[in-house]
């Protein structure tokens, strides 16, 4: 596993989970440090020090950093990304994914930064399926919008799992898509992807 997506990982699982388990991914992030550093050594220090700001929710200082990065690296993909996470901290989930997909045009192989796009389109529309069961009168126009946005992020999930079978965490998402979508043949298929890699798992 590059270091790239290592450190990706690192960062991404402290936001998913809300900085549960910070203090344990970030001395997980600097004791692989010394045997990663090698690969994109400015981009790991930096990303050991935003997540680290992150952390201690100096939000303010996290985006004066990256905004630096960006401008003297402004084809880096993994800027964006992180920019990306620093805003979903923010609950500022339109400019998370305008960095996000940002991340995807410069770096289009990379699986989680694809990961990253179609988690942030699929909690988007659990959000508005969410609101429309609450809006009665505007309960309609929220669950289209979920739909096409379910919909948006079936491929970027799709294609992240396909790129790298080990970002597993896209197989739920694609579950909970085709299930909302109604798609009986899509969520058979991924939910027998899911159980065979269990299967696996337990061996």
């Amino acid at each position: 596993m590059s270091a790239k997506i290592l450190f990706s990982i690192v960062i991404c699982c402290f936001m998913i989970f809300h900085k549960t388990h910070a203090t344990s991914e970030n001395a997980f992030a600097e004791d692989a440090f010394p045997i990663y550093s090698n690969e994109d050594p400015k981009d790991i220090q930096l990303m050991i020090r935003i997540s680290n700001m992150l952390d201690n929710k100096q939000y303010d200082d996290a985006r004066k950093i990256l905004e630096g990065a960006i401008a003297s690296e402004p084809n880096n993909a993994n800027i964006y990304f992180m920019l990306g996470i620093l805003e979903e901290c923010l609950e500022n989930y339109d400019a998370a994914l305008a960095n996000h997909r940002k991340a995807v045009d410069l770096d289009p192989s990379n699986a989680q930064y694809k990961y990253n796009v179609g988690r942030v389109l699929c909690n988007k529309a659990i959000d508005l399926d969410n609101a429309a069961k609450l809006k009665k009168y505007q309960g309609i126009r929220y669950q289209k919008q979920a739909i096409t946005l379910f919909r948006e992020a079936a491929p970027y999930l799709e294609e992240a799992y396909k790129l790298n079978p080990d970002v597993h965490d896209a197989l739920i998402y694609l579950i909970l898509i085709y299930n909302n979508l109604n798609d009986e043949a899509n969520l058979r298929r991924i939910e027998n992807l899911r159980n065979k890699l269990s299967e696996i798992q337990k061996r």
